[in-house]
């Protein structure tokens, strides 16, 4: 099960692991059970993930990272045997990715309106303000959390049972990391070592390239500046570099 983050790749390491012959993805991905559909009851739940005792069956749906604890426990009760991988990504990237696909769905909705003399919104037409007002949505901010998240998942679920990977590593070497998430998982790595290099480079969703611009760095990193640090407390790793 792949619990998050939010736009740390997740859709490219469903792409992938949904090819192995020994792994099955029945409802897809993004299932949404846990924080969207808890009341139609567990049995619901696993009729849509299917029997399937010859393969690994998944759900990874990153919504699950910032469930309350409360119901981490009945997930844990009720998938006792399943592992877990949340993959972290420079929270002020995710933050600015997440309002560029914000800022995509506003630019769709507004293409047959004249603005300016030209159809629709662009990137330039967007204010500072309104950045902003995207980097302090609850849903944003709550999701880059990721000190609290772990705390929540960590105080419930072992920590031989969740895997934390960086983003970082998987755009450095894409191979080994969706090894690690097999490894993990119980997932034989023998298919996965005998596909081309070109398996691995191929991007599932690309989105607009413009990188974070450096004015809005001091405003994140004061948003997201203490969780980084409580987060390399709590990991023993060191992400102060997210901070530079």
């Amino acid at each position: 099960m792949g619990i998050g983050a939010q736009k740390a790749g997740t859709t490219w390491v469903f792409s992938r692991l949904q090819q192995h012959p020994d792994v099955v993805f029945p409802a897809g991905k993004e299932v949404h059970f846990w924080n969207l559909h808890y009341k139609k009851g567990t049995s619901w739940y696993f009729s849509r993930l299917g029997a399937s005792p010859r393969k690994k069956v998944g759900d990874i749906t990153p919504a699950y990272a910032i469930l309350p604890r409360p119901r981490i426990e009945q997930l844990a009760e009720a998938c006792p045997d399943t592992q877990f991988f949340f993959i972290l990504r420079n929270p002020l990237e995710r933050a600015w990715s997440l309002a560029k696909m914000n800022a995509g769905i506003l630019f769709e909705a507004t293409r047959d309106i004249d603005f300016e003399g030209r159809p629709g919104l662009e990137i330039g037409d967007l204010s500072d303000a309104w950045w902003k007002s995207q980097f302090r949505m609850k849903g944003s901010l709550v999701r880059g959390m990721y000190d609290k998240c772990l705390n929540h998942w960590l105080s419930v679920v072992d920590g031989d049972r969740l895997a934390v990977l960086d983003y970082e590593e998987l755009l450095e070497n894409p191979r080994r990391f969706l090894n690690a998430i097999a490894m993990h998982c119980g997932i034989a790595t023998d298919w996965f070592d005998e596909q081309p290099d070109s398996f691995f480079a191929e991007k599932v969703f690309d989105g607009a390239q413009q990188p974070l611009p450096e004015r809005f760095k001091p405003f994140l990193c004061k948003l997201y500046g203490e969780s980084i640090r409580n987060l390399s407390t709590r990991l023993k790793r060191d992400y102060s570099h997210w901070l530079d």
